[in-house]
C-alpha cells in the first residue's frame, strides 16, 4: 500500500520491531525515512519524550507519533491517525534492549547529543550551503595555524558512520590532529566516510555518491 505516501519518517527511542525492520516497513507503505530531524521531516516516531530527536521535533513543529499510531494511519489508509504532541514512552526497557537499539540508531551514531549537532548541522547544509560552506573554510586555517603545513590526513574531509572504537568527539579531534576535517552528513566535499556498518542510510549515500568508504582501522594505516 501507499498509506504513507508523502510523509518522511524520522525514529528515537526504542520499538517493538528492529530499526531496520521498521525502515523496511515504513518504505513498503509508501513512506520516506530520514535519520535525523531535518526540514523534510513530517511525523517523529518517538518511545522517548526526553531524547534530543523528541526536543528537536517539538522545536520545529513536528507532528510526534507513536508506532501504534503510525500502524493506523496505515490501517485507515493513510487517513487520520492520533498524531500526538507529547509522545507516549514505551514500557520500560532493559538495558540490554536499549544498548541494541542505540547500536542500530543509524542518525544516532554515538548518542543523542550527537545527534543533535548532526541535526544543526544538516540543516544548516541543506538551507545555507555558501554559508555553511564559508564557516567550514574557515575551520582548517585556524588549526593550521598551530602546527606545521600539511599531515597525513591533508585534503580529506570525513564524515563517520556507526559506532566506532572511540568517542565521537575524540575521533573528530584525532581526524583534525592529522590534518583531516570532519563533516557531520555526506556533503559534495566529502571524500572519505568512515564506516563500521555498510548498511546504514549514510553509508549507502556515500557509495551512491562515489564517496570512499573506508574503516577506521583504513584511516590509521593512512596515519
Amino acid at each position: 500500500t501507499m498509506a504513507l505516501a508523502g510523509k518522511v519518517f524520522c525514529i528515537t527511542g526504542a520499538l517493538s520491531r528492529p530499526r531496520k525492520e521498521a525502515v523496511a516497513w515504513i518504505e513498503s507503505n509508501g513512506g520516506e525515512f530520514a535519520s535525523t530531524v531535518t526540514a523534510k521531516v513530517t511525523h517523529v516516531i518517538c518511545t522517548d519524550d526526553s531524547s534530543a530527536k523528541a526536543s528537536a521535533a517539538r522545536a520545529k513543529g513536528k507532528t510526534i507519533v507513536s508506532e501504534e499510531d503510525v500502524e493506523e494511519l496505515i490501517a485507515n489508509g493513510g487517513g487520520k491517525g492520533k498524531a500526538k504532541a507529547k509522545a507516549k514512552p514505551k514500557a520500560k526497557q532493559s538495558a540490554k534492549r536499549k544498548k541494541k537499539q542505540d547500536d542500530e540508531d543509524e542518525d544516532d551514531d554515538d548518542d543523542d547529543n550527537d545527534d543533535d549537532d548532526d541535526d544543526e548541522e544538516e540543516e544548516e547544509e541543506e538551507e545555507k550551503p555558501k554559508a555553511k560552506a564559508s564557516k567550514k573554510k574557515a575551520a582548517p586555517k585556524k588549526a593550521a595555524a598551530g602546527k606545521k603545513k600539511g599531515g597525513a590526513l591533508a585534503g580529506k574531509v570525513f564524515c563517520i558512520t556507526g559506532a566506532l572504537s572511540r568517542p565521537r568527539k575524540e575521533m573528530i579531534a584525532w581526524l583534525e590532529k592529522h590534518g583531516g576535517e570532519f563533516s557531520a552528513t555526506v556533503a559534495k566535499r566529502v571524500t572519505h566516510v568512515i564506516c563500521s556498518d555498510p548498511t546504514t542510510a549514510k553509508a549507502q549515500k556515500a557509495e551512491d555518491d562515489g564517496k570512499i568508504v573506508v574503516s577506521e582501522d583504513d584511516v590509521e594505516a593512512m596515519v
